[in-house]
């Protein structure tokens, strides 16, 4: 009896067991047979274990994330200094005029004080 190889992981021909895709990837159909089939976690979004037919979730407001990322908060794209990061952010996003980001890791940028000026 032949069962289908289940979604989140391949059965390379021949294979008894089903092949965990690793952390950070996932693939979201069965029957794949090759390492290849799991692909990278999307941008913005985290894949925190293996076999995973989809990804675990946004990555975390204060943090940008690239493909392939398997933890909420990747402490190496933390959002810089000038920036906010939006759950879920691919990239961080300049602060526009009249607000400003004077610490990394934020949400959201500041309003600008009353009588100051603030160009990053």
């Amino acid at each position: 009896e032949t069962s289908e190889c289940p979604a989140g992981a391949y059965c390379p021909e021949g294979s008894k067991v089903p092949i965990l895709c690793p952390i950070g990837t996932y693939s979201e159909f069965s029957g794949q047979s090759d390492l290849s089939t799991c692909q990278n976690c999307t941008a913005g979004r985290f894949c925190a274990s293996e076999g995973l037919s989809e990804p675990t979730a946004d990555i975390d407001a204060g943090y940008y994330g690239g493909s392939g990322v398997s933890t909420s908060r990747p402490t190496e794209t933390r959002c810089p200094q000038g920036f906010y990061c939006p759950r879920g952010s691919r990239l961080p996003i300049r602060c526009p005029a009249g607000t400003y980001a004077e610490t990394p890791g934020l949400e959201r940028c500041r309003e600008c004080p009353s009588g100051y000026a603030c160009a990053q």
